[in-house]
């Protein structure tokens, strides 16, 4: 289940999806047993480490979007001073401004 998350993710969200399904994979694993002596340790071990790694392909998937972002942006106010255009205050403080807002939201 930890594959069909669709990262990044707040990692509020990814947190309290590790706890749904670390609950439901605790109860198959306890009704598959059913009756047999169950060391579940192994099992919480394994849960951990694949948290972990969710978490770690979720922060490097947030630097992935925000460093794309943050070049998006670059290359327009790049842009933006290469034109000469006599409001180019104006379109510098409405590019910067919707930078800053998408960049707030997006990361």
């Amino acid at each position: 289940k930890a594959r069909a998350l669709t990262l990044p993710m707040e990692e509020q969200a990814l947190t309290a999806a590790h706890h749904v399904y670390s609950k439901d994979a605790m109860k198959a694993y306890l009704r598959q047993k059913f009756g047999r002596s169950s060391d579940t340790k192994t099992l919480e071990v394994r849960i951990q480490q694949v948290y972990e790694w969710v978490l770690d392909r979720n922060r490097l998937s947030s630097k992935d979007t925000c460093e794309g972002l943050h070049m998006r942006c670059s290359d327009i106010m790049d842009m933006l001073q290469l034109m000469s255009l006599p409001s180019m205050m104006r379109f510098d403080n409405l590019y910067k401004n919707r930078c800053n807002r998408t960049f707030e939201t997006e990361c």
